[in-house]
Protein backbone atom coordinates (compact mmCIF):
# COMPACT_ATOMS: atom_id res chain seq x y z
CA UNK A 1 0.00 0.00 0.00
CA UNK A 2 1.14 3.63 -0.75
CA UNK A 3 1.80 6.15 2.23
CA UNK A 4 0.13 9.74 1.95
CA UNK A 5 3.72 10.92 0.47
CA UNK A 6 3.63 8.86 -2.14
CA UNK A 7 -0.21 9.49 -3.42
CA UNK A 8 0.31 13.14 -2.63
CA UNK A 9 3.52 13.08 -4.80
CA UNK A 10 1.60 11.19 -7.76
CA UNK A 11 -1.65 12.47 -7.80
CA UNK A 12 -3.74 15.87 -7.35
CA UNK A 13 -6.04 16.73 -4.93
CA UNK A 14 -9.16 16.49 -6.87
CA UNK A 15 -7.82 12.75 -7.97
CA UNK A 16 -7.08 11.72 -4.72
CA UNK A 17 -10.71 12.61 -3.54
CA UNK A 18 -12.28 10.80 -6.69
CA UNK A 19 -10.72 7.59 -5.47
CA UNK A 20 -11.62 7.94 -1.81
CA UNK A 21 -15.42 9.23 -2.90
CA UNK A 22 -15.32 5.89 -5.30
CA UNK A 23 -14.20 3.72 -2.55
CA UNK A 24 -15.78 5.15 1.00
CA UNK A 25 -18.28 3.59 2.56
CA UNK A 26 -21.91 5.59 3.23
CA UNK A 27 -23.87 2.82 4.86
CA UNK A 28 -26.90 1.33 3.82
CA UNK A 29 -24.19 -1.15 2.23
CA UNK A 30 -23.28 1.64 -0.78
CA UNK A 31 -19.73 1.78 -1.32
CA UNK A 32 -18.86 5.01 -3.37
CA UNK A 33 -20.38 7.76 -4.55
CA UNK A 34 -22.51 6.54 -6.93
CA UNK A 35 -23.97 3.56 -5.16
CA UNK A 36 -24.75 6.10 -2.42
CA UNK A 37 -26.12 8.34 -4.83
CA UNK A 38 -28.59 5.71 -6.42
CA UNK A 39 -29.54 4.09 -2.71
CA UNK A 40 -30.35 7.74 -1.20
CA UNK A 41 -31.39 9.73 -3.76
CA UNK A 42 -32.05 7.49 -6.84
CA UNK A 43 -29.82 9.52 -8.78
CA UNK A 44 -26.53 9.51 -10.03
CA UNK A 45 -23.74 11.75 -8.74
CA UNK A 46 -23.91 14.50 -11.41
CA UNK A 47 -27.57 14.58 -10.44
CA UNK A 48 -27.32 15.64 -6.61
CA UNK A 49 -28.62 18.92 -5.21
CA UNK A 50 -26.15 20.53 -3.01
CA UNK A 51 -28.31 19.40 0.01
CA UNK A 52 -27.80 15.72 -1.09
CA UNK A 53 -23.97 16.00 -1.73
CA UNK A 54 -23.71 17.29 1.54
CA UNK A 55 -25.69 14.88 3.06
CA UNK A 56 -23.41 12.17 1.73
CA UNK A 57 -20.29 13.86 2.93
CA UNK A 58 -21.66 14.30 5.96
CA UNK A 59 -22.58 10.77 7.02
CA UNK A 60 -19.00 9.61 5.91
CA UNK A 61 -18.02 10.46 9.62
CA UNK A 62 -20.79 7.80 10.83
CA UNK A 63 -22.70 6.12 7.98
CA UNK A 64 -24.45 3.76 9.87
CA UNK A 65 -24.73 4.29 13.66
CA UNK A 66 -24.93 8.34 13.57
CA UNK A 67 -26.54 9.35 10.42
CA UNK A 68 -28.85 7.38 8.81
CA UNK A 69 -32.08 9.39 8.23
CA UNK A 70 -34.24 6.34 9.16
CA UNK A 71 -32.69 5.86 12.13
CA UNK A 72 -32.11 9.28 13.48
CA UNK A 73 -33.71 12.48 10.54
CA UNK A 74 -32.85 15.08 13.45
CA UNK A 75 -28.87 13.89 13.43
CA UNK A 76 -28.33 13.34 9.58
CA UNK A 77 -29.58 16.79 9.22
CA UNK A 78 -27.54 18.06 11.64
CA UNK A 79 -24.75 16.42 10.42
CA UNK A 80 -25.38 17.30 6.56
CA UNK A 81 -25.45 20.99 7.89
CA UNK A 82 -22.20 20.72 9.10
CA UNK A 83 -20.64 20.51 5.53
CA UNK A 84 -19.89 23.92 4.12
CA UNK A 85 -21.97 24.56 1.26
Amino acid sequence: MASAVQIERTHTKNEILEMYLNVAYFGRGAYGIAAASQVFFASRPEQLTTDEAAYLIGSLKGPERINDPDDNYDRAIARRNTVPR
